[in-house]
């Protein structure tokens, strides 16, 4: 896991970043308090679609957990479609 600083002063993991649609077929990582993207080009592709999947997994468990929480569900596991 890499540690990443971003122009705005967040530093946290990179898999920490939301990932977001960069265009052109694209995926990259976003900034979770400036939205800055960054694309990862310099990565290889298995570099690339491993850091992805781990920020998309690590985001579901922030939204089903923070939906549980608002619920009052909080020791029920459900799918994420229940809490959008």
């Amino acid at each position: 896991m890499a540690r990443e600083i971003c122009f705005c002063g967040w530093v946290g993991e990179l898999e920490d970043r939301e990932p977001v649609y960069a265009g052109d077929g694209g995926w990259g990582l976003g900034c979770p308090m400036c939205g800055h993207v960054d694309r990862l080009e310099g990565w290889s592709e298995a570099a690339r679609a491993w850091t992805l999947a781990e920020a998309a997994r690590r985001r579901e468990g922030v939204h089903l957990c923070r939906g549980m929480i608002s619920e009052g569900r909080s020791h029920v596991w459900s799918r994420r479609s229940d809490y959008q």
